[in-house]
């Protein structure tokens, strides 16, 4: 179970002559378009919400334009993702079928108030909401298991894609081509399955009308990035016609045609696609978290972020147990360490509903761990 269910806030701001958007709309029949997470906002609110938000700044100013990062699971590679998609996004909300902008959203600036972000206010200001941001989740493609299952499951990736910005193909003022585009793309449309060659392609075609609609620079996040490996290994999918599908289909999102241009992509996953990536998807740069400690920290909770986390909560003496049971990762060529944040999260959470201080007794016989663990002892007892 991940540790945050990311879905993508998706919004909108206002582009100079574009007849989808209008500034000053009768407030009637609206619908917000603010997709925050409950869970996310229990997490922040309760306290469980640890400031990973530099990642942002990082990911804008000195991240690769393609990127692709992994990271063991539960490590928060999703939650990463969330809180760029929450950030970049731009704001907008539908109002009688058009699409309308919120001049200061204060939702979006309450979220991220006081954290690391927002304290380096011009950064803040230029990329807050800036972007019109495309997510892709790779996850329905573990599921293969033939290549009948995969055409399948990539149309499911890809209708899910276009689907968020449904939208646009519904408002006042579209252009019948966008509203052709989203409409092949409707849940239950047989377009995909029966045009599966052109589907492949059409992710090109989205960023392009996607900039031309919105007039923003498009971010693409792709979550689960490493599913279709992971179909290989563990469904014993034979033969290479699935992958190289898969490859033409990231290679329509990358391309740039003229005057289309994604502003940047992350990729996230949990194994390593070094020979896909160098051999046949071009331009995507790869990063392992324990390589490298400018990336590691972001990922998982640092020992400091644990302690910070239990402090909080009063539960300081637990920082022993917690280093005992759930073992850091380790990032190579530094003295990082980073913990699963599930199983610290979930710790700390089921003390809160079931308060267990540990006694002095307890807190001993877990200082006697390397007693159990000792050669010499287990000979004697039989």
């Amino acid at each position: 179970m991940r540790f945050i269910q990311f879905i993508l806030s998706v919004y909108l701001v206002q582009f100079s002559g574009n007849p989808l958007v209008r500034a000053n709309a009768v407030k009637v029949n609206k619908q917000s378009r603010w997709f925050l997470t409950t869970e996310l906002i229990e997490l922040k609110a309760n306290n469980y919400f640890v400031d990973k938000t530099e990642f942002i700044h990082d990911f804008l100013v000195n991240q690769p334009k393609y990127s692709y990062l992994t990271a063991p699971p539960r490590m928060g590679k999703t939650s990463l993702l969330t809180l760029i998609g929450l950030f970049c996004n731009a704001t907008w909300l539908e109002i009688d079928d058009s699409v309308n902008i919120i001049e200061d959203d204060r939702r979006s600036i309450e979220f991220f108030e006081n954290t690391t972000i927002s304290k380096n206010e011009t950064f803040f200001k230029t990329h807050r909401n800036k972007y019109s941001v495309i997510f892709v989740d790779f996850a329905p493609l573990r599921k293969t298991t033939t290549l009948d299952s995969f055409r399948v499951n990539m149309c499911s990736v890809i209708e899910n894609m276009v689907n968020y910005y449904g939208f646009l193909g519904i408002c006042t003022g579209a252009k019948e081509s966008l509203k052709e585009f989203f409409k092949k793309y409707t849940p239950g449309s047989p377009y995909c399955s029966k045009n599966f060659k052109q589907a492949l392609q059409d992710g090109s075609v989205f960023v392009r009308m996607l900039k031309e609609a919105l007039g923003k620079e498009v971010i693409i996040l792709g979550d689960a990035f490493d599913s279709i490996l992971h179909a290989y290994l563990l469904n014993d999918i034979t033969g290479s016609e699935a992958m190289a599908y898969f490859v033409e289909f990231v290679d329509g999102l990358l391309a740039n045609e003229e005057n289309v241009s994604v502003d940047r992509i992350l990729f996230v996953g949990t194994l390593n696609l070094g020979g896909i990536l160098s051999n046949f998807i071009k331009g995507i740069t790869h990063r392992e978290f324990y390589h490298d400690e400018t990336i590691g920290k972001y990922f998982g909770l640092t020992e400091q972020e644990v302690k910070n986390l239990l402090r909080d909560f009063s539960l300081e003496d637990h920082f022993r147990i917690i280093d005992d049971w759930y073992n850091g990762f380790g990032v190579l060529d530094s003295h990082l360490k980073v913990f699963n944040i599930s199983s610290v999260v979930s710790y700390v959470q089921r003390l809160k509903s079931q308060p267990i201080i540990p006694s002095e007794s307890f807190s001993a016989l877990i200082g006697l761990k390397p007693l159990f663990t000792d050669h010499r002892i287990r000979l004697n007892c039989h």
